[in-house]
């Protein structure tokens, strides 16, 4: 099976807590306390950091656009799928498309 890094629990004040900037809103201090997150690449960190100083409709504009492109990805969840998918496929364990549709009872073609 894959091997995915752990989910990190950032706790503000903890060991790897995040720290809110002074320029930050009440409410961005209060979401930034507690956050559950992978680490990300330094380059993904800057466009956030870049996107943090836009007004909030162009902050919107950004994430709507940011979640289209990452609709086409694969969840975590789906990528366990495939790998498992794939290892079966190393070790041989496979049917036909016709065997699979005969064994789910989907008719013989």
């Amino acid at each position: 099976m894959a091997n995915f890094p752990d989910p990190i629990l950032l706790v503000a004040g903890g060991q790897d807590a995040t720290v809110p900037q002074p320029t930050r809103s009440a409410r961005d201090q209060e979401l930034a306390t507690v956050c559950y997150t992978h680490r990300m690449s330094k380059l993904l960190e800057q466009v956030f950091e870049k996107v943090r100083e836009l007004p909030e409709p162009e902050q919107d504009m950004a994430a709507t656009e940011l979640l289209g492109f990452l609709a086409d990805f694969p969840t975590a969840t789906e990528r366990i799928v495939i790998g498992s998918g794939r290892e079966a496929y190393e070790r041989g364990e496979t049917v036909t498309l016709d065997q699979w549709r005969h064994d789910m009872e989907l008719g013989d073609r």
